[in-house]
């Protein structure tokens, strides 16, 4: 395709970066069909013209950009394999954030976290009310709570509703999961920036999608170890090509592949997270990921059966106790119209109706 076809200003420009995109190309490390890499830049230059004025600053500088960016009250969604660095990422950035700008840092519902190791500026969020203000928001391994095959979920439904007004109330948020398909794909059009870690070509599923220009070009320029992060905004005009540092508070303990407990520490985790204010589901979630196999009514039994000795009668009223079966402590309730105004549900398990105050 010639020049001509394209805009005379961007070509010109691109022209002028020549020589960065050149370095760029010839210090990368993975195989690459360099003619092909070439017409998809002179076919989308604006994608090669990202790529150059990044190039041209130091690594100190794109850090400062990516705060900038990931400090607009948007969305942005990060990937990359297991072991690849996600959540020590997401800590460097929470960092550089408050250190830069003083912007503190809320976790939404952490699960792989040791949150006693972080430090101050740091706050907790169980529940989407609990999300402070003018935050930069976590929320690791999303694919466990908004899975595409728990699309209709409430947790699902009310984070997006969530996502949906984060810029009206001045939140900044970043998802992180393993692999995007594994997330409901409506919070991903919700996203305004996407960051990539350390990942496999094997992820771009068939070899039609291998063989797409767009993904060639991201595999040309993917992240090859876990200090290599890739930025692009949704309409590619801020491409960052990064590395990052551990946070100066990592440790080995702040995050770790969950370890197996027994039934006696998984009753001290249920009463502890349900007074933190996890929701009940989320917390039968969390033992499960621990090795114990607990339905929603087990986790109710030792609640009511704890050292707190919380009155029965009170439990249906708090927050954490919302989507559970007053009478089967099931967690199979669905909504079920309206009675005297108030919202009424039926549990699908014994078939009982009520009403939550």
């Amino acid at each position: 395709m010639e020049k001509q076809m394209f805009r005379p200003a961007m070509i010109e420009k691109l022209n002028e970066y020549d020589i960065y995109i050149n370095r760029f190309i010839n210090e990368r490390c993975v195989p690459i069909d360099e003619q092909a890499i070439w017409q998809y830049i002179y076919e989308n230059p604006e994608i090669g013209i990202a790529v150059a004025e990044n190039y041209r600053l130091t690594n100190e500088e794109r850090i400062d950009e990516l705060v900038n960016e990931l400090t607009k009250h948007k969305l942005s969604a990060l990937a990359g394999v297991k072991g690849s660095g996600k959540t020590a990422f997401m800590f460097f950035c929470a960092e550089e954030i408050y250190e830069r700008i003083g912007i503190p840092t809320t976790i939404f519902r952490p699960l792989y976290v040791n949150t006693d190791l972080l430090p101050k500026y740091f706050s907790i969020a169980m529940t989407e009310p609990q999300i402070k203000r003018n935050t930069f928001t976590i929320y690791d391994e999303a694919q466990i709570s908004l899975s595409s095959r728990r699309g209709m979920a409430e947790d699902h439904i009310k984070f997006s509703d969530f996502l949906t007004i984060q810029r009206q109330r001045d939140v900044s948020a970043i998802i992180s999961q393993q692999v995007l398909a594994m997330v409901d794909v409506n919070v991903f059009r919700m996203a305004d920036h996407f960051i990539f870690k350390r990942f496999s070509g094997v992820q771009m599923a068939t070899e039609e999608q291998r063989k797409n220009p767009f993904n060639l070009f991201l595999n040309f320029i993917r992240p090859l170890n876990n200090k290599d992060v890739l930025f692009i905004s949704d309409d590619f005009s801020k491409i960052i090509f990064l590395q990052t540092d551990l946070p100066s508070f990592w440790c080995d303990e702040l995050s770790k592949p969950m370890a197996e407990i027994n039934e006696e520490e998984a009753r001290r985790i249920v009463i502890q997270e349900f007074y933190k204010g996890r929701p009940v589901k989320e917390i039968a979630k969390l033992i499960w990921l621990k090795g114990v196999d607990w339905d929603t009514s087990d986790i109710m039994r030792v609640i009511e059966d704890s050292d707190q000795k919380i009155r029965k009668e009170d439990i249906k009223h708090l927050p954490q106790y919302k989507g559970i079966c007053p009478r089967c402590k099931s967690d199979r309730v669905v909504k079920w119209g309206f009675k005297n105004g108030k919202q009424d549900y039926k549990c699908n398990e014994c078939g009982h109706r009520f009403t939550l105050e």
